[in-house]
């Protein structure tokens, strides 16, 4: 599976979304690939509440530590060398 962006700001419980994406990406990395959308930056995020809700439940430092997985996701991927994935 390919999870083309944008993970965050989908309602009140990104951050659980987040967590279960993360954790079938733990259990059997070759089943899931996760790229980056235009959510996962900090302007978006700021402005549409995935950091509210972050600083809400938890506190900036795990906010902090998204930001850093967000900028280490791949912004593209290629299947089987013919089909070219990006979001947007």
């Amino acid at each position: 599976f390919i999870f083309n962006g944008d993970l965050v700001d989908r309602g009140q419980f990104s951050f659980e979304g987040v967590m279960s994406l993360l954790a079938i990406k733990l259990a059997d990395p070759s089943a899931v690939h996760i790229l980056r959308g235009n959510h996962e930056t900090s302007d978006m995020y700021e402005s549409y509440g995935f950091e509210t809700e972050i600083n809400a439940k938890y506190d900036k430092e795990v906010m902090e530590k998204f930001s850093e997985l967000f900028e280490a996701l791949p912004v593209a991927a290629v299947l089987q060398n013919e089909v070219f994935v990006v979001h947007g």
